[in-house]
């Protein structure tokens, strides 16, 4: 039997505060059950969303609880500002596909990871 080698990240009391990351908030997107997209502005910092920023969600069709997410896409979802905070894009079709995937019937926050090449 052959060995497959894995990267992990620990993620432990050391470095992981009340949804803080390295000293600042982490980069997520929350998806509730209202079919709202949420992108935190951690996350609209990395990622440099902004708004009327187009957004696409992939899905790893191997590993269907891999999501992944394209910011040049002309065809993606239109980004707006929500008063909390952040950017936002409405679809309950899009929330039922990654709840479904991740096999959950409520809200998640998904932290973003860095970018693949």
């Amino acid at each position: 039997m052959g060995t497959t080698e894995i990267n992990l990240v620990q993620y432990d009391t050391s470095n992981v505060k009340r949804g803080v990351f390295g000293g600042k908030r982490a980069a997520a997107l929350s998806v509730y059950k209202s079919g709202t997209f949420r992108f935190n502005l951690s996350a609209c910092e990395t990622i440099g969303l902004k708004e009327g920023s187009l957004v696409a969600m992939l899905q790893d069709s191997n590993n269907t609880g891999n999501w992944y997410l394209r910011t040049d896409d002309d065809e993606g979802f239109a980004l707006r500002a929500n008063k909390a905070g952040g950017m936002v894009f409405q679809s309950s079709t899009m929330r039922d596909t990654i709840l479904e995937s991740l096999g959950v019937d409520e809200s998640v926050s998904l932290k973003i990871g860095k970018k693949q090449e």
